[in-house]
């Protein structure tokens, strides 16, 4: 497993001049229960923080029952640019990954899940949100896969929560996409 993880860093750094982001990385305690495979884990985690740290790249984040240890890799390792993809952590988590610098992407399942909507809610800084679509997860229906297309649902759906023009939040959101990846800015 450490095998691959180095070839893919190989490449990564070997074409790091077409490449706007590294990801999606991270720690899954829902999936890996294993105190020594979590170790593993958190080991493997903390090389992509430093690989986008030393590249300057944003790092996508999956973080799943780890969130404690996901921000305190970051806090030691960091400061890095990240995204907190379909984020599930708490309140506190998100303050402390805003401190660090974090953006969140709203997936499609604003639409049915509580907290989705309540980490939009959380997320006033709209200079730190962004939306995707998780394809083919994180459908807007129970059973429903994700298609990209679903990025509107979302940006309809988080512009009622918000209660801001939906052309308005688009334009913030895209905005937000080309800095934290820095497009048309190379």
């Amino acid at each position: 497993m450490l095998g691959e993880v180095q070839e893919i860093m190989r490449v990564i750094n070997e074409r790091r001049d077409l490449i706007v982001g590294i990801g999606e990385v991270g720690l899954d305690y829902s999936v890996v229960r294993d105190r020594m495979l979590r170790e593993i884990s958190r080991h493997i985690f903390t090389k992509w923080v430093l690989l986008a740290k030393d590249l300057d790249l944003p790092l996508i984040i999956h973080s799943r029952d780890a969130e404690n240890d996901v921000i305190k890799l970051l806090s030691k390792y960091g400061p890095v640019k990240c995204v907190m993809h379909a984020f599930n952590g708490s309140r506190e988590q998100v303050m402390k990954l805003l401190e660090l610098g974090c953006y969140f992407s709203i997936p499609p399942t604003i639409t049915r899940s509580r907290q989705k909507r309540e980490l939009a809610m959380m997320l006033p800084p709209l200079n730190r949100v962004l939306l995707e679509s998780d394809t083919p997860e994180l459908g807007p229906n129970p059973g429903e896969e994700s298609r990209p297309v679903h990025v509107k649902v979302v940006l309809m759906e988080l512009s009622r929560i918000l209660n801001i023009d939906p052309v308005e939040l688009g334009n913030i959101t895209v905005e937000n996409a080309l800095s934290v990846f820095r497009l048309g800015r190379r």
